[in-house]
């Protein structure tokens, strides 16, 4: 971690191989990271000390983070495997949301009801309280580049390599807006 103004060092946290992601608690006295060593991590945001146990999955996690409130980790992994996590007893809450291909990134909306998954070519809308996913998978031309929940969660904006972004309704899984961005 950085001071932003000094651009000094402030925390230095270690893995046993690369650190594909990194965020803040919602508080932000916690940093989780993914990592390449198959492991993701609850640190101390001032000290850089484990503040859990190792949140274990068998590939590369490639994406960590926190709910809105801070009580959950969302972790996904090249593997095909999503999962979410207590982020303090790391006791599994919702064991695998599975996809046919290596989720990319994830995201959980605001109220926390909600997880957002991207494996490239579709993206997934699931109950963050189960294993069921909401809706039909959010397909397109294209690989998905990334995603993103509106801030009430009703909505989701997807863009892809093929210069188009789309807003869906994530209670019908329809698309609601087309949009061809500059190429």
């Amino acid at each position: 971690m950085w001071d932003a103004a000094t651009g000094k060092q402030l925390v230095v946290v270690h893995h046993q191989l690369k650190v594909h992601d990194a965020s803040f608690s919602p508080d932000g006295t916690r940093i989780v990271t993914a990592s390449a060593d198959n492991t993701a991590r609850v640190w101390d945001a001032v000290t850089g000390s484990p503040v859990t146990l190792v949140l274990e999955h068998g590939a590369d996690v490639v994406t960590a983070t926190f709910s809105p409130n801070g009580q959950r980790v969302l972790t996904t992994c090249r593997d095909t495997v999503s999962r979410i996590w207590d982020s303090v007893t790391t006791i599994p809450h919702v064991r695998s949301l599975g996809h046919a291909g290596t989720i990319q990134r994830a995201q959980i909306d605001s109220t926390g009801a909600r997880i957002l998954t991207i494996d490239g070519a579709r993206a997934y809308v699931w109950d963050a309280k189960g294993e069921a996913e909401l809706v039909a998978p959010l397909g397109r031309q294209g690989e998905i580049m990334s995603a993103s929940f509106s801030a009430n969660g009703s909505r989701v904006v997807t863009w892809s390599r093929d210069g188009t972004a789309r807003i869906w309704d994530t209670s019908t899984g329809s698309p609601r807006v087309l949009a061809m961005m500059n190429q």
